[in-house]
């Protein structure tokens, strides 16, 4: 097969994005006709149809879908070369790409970063979003060094591992207007008749889990009333009075008009929060954060 060309990917991606050959030509500031031949050449040299055409629309095809994600994920390893020229001309010569799951962004990582970039000043940080579905793939691909999740899983990965670093300390979400907001502190048995506003099952089932298995022990089932993907949706609600919601530590979000903090004390769901990384990274970068990883939860034994 011939070699792809960038230029290629580049015009696929367009098309696959937009789902249009004249705004995908426009975003590339060519006509439509050149970018048909691309499309077509590329397809060629595959040996299949990345897309269905009729007069009407255009769709990907499986085969397509397939190759976005890996077309995607290449021209954003081409879009960090310059960057890691600029670098090793500076003598910051590698990258540490780090990843977090939205709601777990907190003081405490920023300020493990924050060491990290004092302690490895010959590595230059990169901070992303991740979604806990895209984990194992951003890894996998070697597009992120490592995330922040809220649980290692039970099974073992062969690829990827997991250091376990702390315990989170869990905050009740309450509206400034609840009854239980004047407490300087809740136990799980006090939210038996609570409706409880939670992050979905998809984005942290074992958290999930770990409540629910903690609210049975303490001899009730909690009453969900709403689930969400996204934590600002969960700050929300709860500051508005809709319900209430539980964080397993202090998120950077929290700064919602009416939207009171409460530590949990009693029948605390037991999860450990982790960082993923790759098991055959053998750089100094990666070996250097899981020593402050490990160094930070000594420290707080």
């Amino acid at each position: 097969m011939d070699r792809i060309e960038i230029r290629e990917i580049e015009c696929f991606v367009a098309v696959a994005e937009s789902l249009s050959f004249s705004k995908a030509a426009r975003r590339l500031n060519m006509t439509q006709p050149p970018l048909s031949r691309q499309i077509k050449k590329l397809e060629e040299k595959l040996g299949v149809e990345l897309f269905l055409r009729n007069t009407h629309r255009v769709e990907l095809t499986p085969e397509g879908r397939v190759f976005l994600e890996e077309g995607v994920s290449l021209l954003r390893h081409t879009d960090r070369i310059p960057d890691s020229l600029r670098l090793a001309r500076s003598g910051r010569v590698e990258i540490f790409n780090v990843a977090f799951l939205g709601a777990l962004l907190d003081e405490e990582i920023v300020s493990v970063l924050r060491k990290f970039r004092t302690q490895m000043p010959g590595s230059q940080v990169r901070v992303h979003e991740v979604t806990l579905d895209s984990v194992a793939g951003h890894l996998r691909n070697r597009e992120m060094d490592g995330v922040f999740i809220a649980s290692a899983p039970d099974v073992p990965d062969e690829d990827i591992g997991f250091l376990p670093w702390r315990v989170p300390k869990y905050k009740v979400l309450l509206g400034s207007g609840h009854p239980l907001a004047k407490r300087s502190e809740l136990r799980l048995k006090d939210l038996a008749e609570e409706p409880w506003i939670m992050i979905s099952r998809k984005s942290a089932p074992f958290f999930r889990e770990c409540f629910v298995d903690a609210c049975a022990a303490q001899g009730f089932q909690p009453r969900i009333i709403h689930e969400s993907d996204r934590l600002p949706a969960i700050l929300a609600m709860a500051a508005l009075g809709e319900g209430i919601g539980l964080l397993s530590h202090t998120n950077l979000l929290l700064s919602l008009p009416h939207l009171i903090l409460k530590p949990l004390v009693g029948g605390i769901p037991k999860i450990e929060h982790a960082f993923a990384y790759r098991r055959d990274d053998e750089s100094p970068a990666l070996a250097g954060f899981l020593k402050l990883l490990r160094s930070e939860k000594r420290a707080r034994r």
